[in-house]
């Protein structure tokens, strides 16, 4: 089953369509991933199953692995979360056609489908790249986009990074030639 989260992975896709399996999302059972060849993004499915979920258009389609267009994934409107019905941010497979498949929200008293078209090809084997974290320290994900945030504000477009101990070190060089550092400090896990 997916869920909004499982389908923000399509802002990483390669937008350039020069190798159109990458270009889209990566849609498993188990996980939904995207990449640019630069970075990778992968988010484990939920484990709700067909039978809890609202029927939609007469069918919930249970999806097999399959790649979908990221731009068609990113018109996919959603409903206001609801504490109370969480289930409502999930996304139902609604029809599944050789060459498309519809996805759609409700809210139980309006759908909203999106069709997205498959693409052909092979999703390449990222298993190996993005493994298991050995020795896990916690990042604030707001700090680190603060960070990154003003580093960029500074024309800095590449930074060298090192993990020192319980630090991540920024380094770069401003447009004007001036050194920049930054550090942000890590959590134990």
């Amino acid at each position: 089953m997916l869920n909004r989260n499982n389908l923000l992975v399509a802002n990483i896709c390669d937008p350039s369509n020069l190798r159109m399996e990458i270009s889209g999302v990566h849609i498993t059972p188990e996980y939904t991933e995207a990449t640019d060849q630069f970075c990778l993004v992968r988010v484990a499915t939920i484990n709700t199953p067909a039978s809890e979920l609202p029927v939609v258009n007469g069918a919930n389609v249970e999806l097999k692995e399959v790649i979908l267009g990221a731009e068609g994934i990113k018109n996919l409107k959603y409903f206001k979360p609801n504490k109370e019905l969480p289930i409502l941010d999930n996304v139902i497979v609604s029809n599944e056609k050789e060459d498309r498949v519809d996805l759609t929200t409700t809210n139980l008293e309006i759908n909203n489908t999106v069709t997205v078209r498959k693409i052909e090809g092979n999703y390449p084997n990222t298993s190996q790249v993005i493994g298991d974290i050995k020795n896990p320290r916690t990042v604030t994900i707001k700090l680190l986009k603060k960070v990154i945030d003003t580093i960029s504000k500074m024309g800095i477009d590449n930074a060298d990074i090192e993990i020192v101990g319980e630090q991540i070190i920024f380094k770069g060089i401003t447009k004007e030639d001036q050194d920049v550092k930054a550090v942000l400090m890590l959590h134990l896990r």
